[in-house]
């Protein structure tokens, strides 16, 4: 499945963003979580945005595990939650650039 031009640009700003979405998966306690969520919110709901709006591979996985992260970054009550979908999105991220690059 092709990726359309939204769709694109949601998925090049999530790996842009990659090394910040590890950090968020791998924060060891609040505070760390805290400064990596005030360093990627805006961008993260930029490529929710897209992702929603376009169509590509992967699309219902990835917009789901984005949304889970959205809602945390908003509310804050389950940083596990939030921990487990961040790697959720690494590894659609992960299969999504196999299938780009092949």
């Amino acid at each position: 499945m092709q990726m359309d031009s939204d769709f694109k640009i949601g998925y090049e700003l999530l790996q842009k963003f990659k090394e910040q979405l590890e950090a968020l998966a791998n924060a060891k306690n609040e505070m760390e979580l805290l400064e990596t969520i005030e360093a990627i919110k805006e961008p993260i709901r930029n490529a929710t945005y897209r992702i929603k709006v376009g169509n590509g591979p992967l699309k219902e996985e990835l917009f789901s595990a984005l949304s889970v992260i959205v809602r945390e970054i908003r509310e804050f009550n389950n940083p596990e939650e939030l921990k487990e979908n961040a790697k959720k999105v690494l590894e659609l991220l992960n299969n999504l650039e196999a299938q780009v690059s092949a």
